[in-house]
């Protein structure tokens, strides 16, 4: 998924679970429609949480620009006994 702007001022791949800045509620209601979210300002930390509990691999911001955000959520498992 990509999201037309590019991160807000401040947000990079790297503090995205430090730092909030909510800009699109459309998209935060798809994204809680889908179970990823259930409040605004939570979805980064949720992915990352709920990627970890499942054993999968972690969000990939990969192709971020400062035109575009790129969101990759992988489903794959990595450790089934875990």
């Amino acid at each position: 998924m990509s999201v037309p702007e590019g991160s807000p001022p401040g947000i990079t791949p790297e503090n995205i679970l430090l730092r909030q800045s909510p800009r699109n509620r459309r998209m935060a209601e798809a994204f809680a429609r889908c179970g990823l979210v259930e409040r605004s300002g939570q979805g980064a930390d949720r992915m990352f949480e709920e990627s970890i509990k499942e054993s999968k691999p972690r969000p990939d911001f990969t192709g971020t620009d400062d035109f575009q955000v790129s969101l990759t959520l992988k489903g794959e498992v990595q450790i089934h006994a875990f």
